[in-house]
């Protein structure tokens, strides 16, 4: 019997069935994956101001989701985020440690069953693809970070920032792509324009 944390793969045991990572006392089995639910996800949304020097606020929510994973893996409490434009150069992608090691998974197992002499190097390009663009961000006890211009200027993120839960990450967008990229979610939009309208911004 060992402890240990299994990744998610493709057979299902019975004793779970959502996605994440976790610890769980299992026999090891040749020919078996265990899928481990992971307790808490990033969900929810806000709306933070982003001053002339970059500084905005990691909504109070994303914090406490960030604490109860990194607790949940086993680890202290965490400040820092790994934020990186998306591929589309139209928001910012924000991971906490626990989800950047599952991301890092997802990329090794997405090229696993290629053969051996192209595995290395499909799994060097989808890193590149994905990790060379992160950059480590602090945040203080009260949130505040820093986006640094280079940053500001990919995501498109202006003096407003719109923080939307994604599971395993967090995106923070311009209210102007907001509106692009969740055209087809009315609700999402509305939830948006009530924002701005508190900030006497719509």
């Amino acid at each position: 019997m060992l402890i240990q944390r299994w990744r998610l793969r493709t057979h299902a045991h019975p004793i779970a069935g959502r996605r994440g990572t976790g610890r769980v006392v299992l026999p090891r089995k040749a020919g078996w994956t265990y899928w481990v639910a992971r307790e808490t996800f990033f969900v929810g949304h806000a709306l933070n101001a982003v001053d002339a020097k970059g500084r905005v606020s990691v909504p109070a929510a994303f914090r406490t989701q960030i604490e109860r994973r990194t607790k949940e893996d086993g680890k202290d409490a965490e400040k820092e985020l790994m934020i990186a434009p998306h591929p589309k150069r139209d928001r910012l992608r924000a991971f906490d440690s626990v989800g950047l090691r599952d991301l890092s998974t997802e990329l090794r197992d997405s090229v696993a069953d290629l053969p051996a002499a192209a595995r290395r190097e499909a799994h060097e390009g989808v890193r590149r693809n994905e990790l060379t663009a992160l950059t480590p961000i602090a945040f203080d006890s009260a949130g505040r970070m820093v986006l640094s211009p280079i940053l500001r200027k990919l995501g498109k993120i202006g003096d407003l920032a719109f923080f939307v839960g994604m599971e395993d990450y967090f995106e923070i967008w311009s209210p102007e792509n907001a509106r692009i990229g969740f055209a087809d979610n009315p609700v999402v939009l509305e939830m948006l324009d009530f924002y701005l309208e508190e900030r006497g911004e719509a």
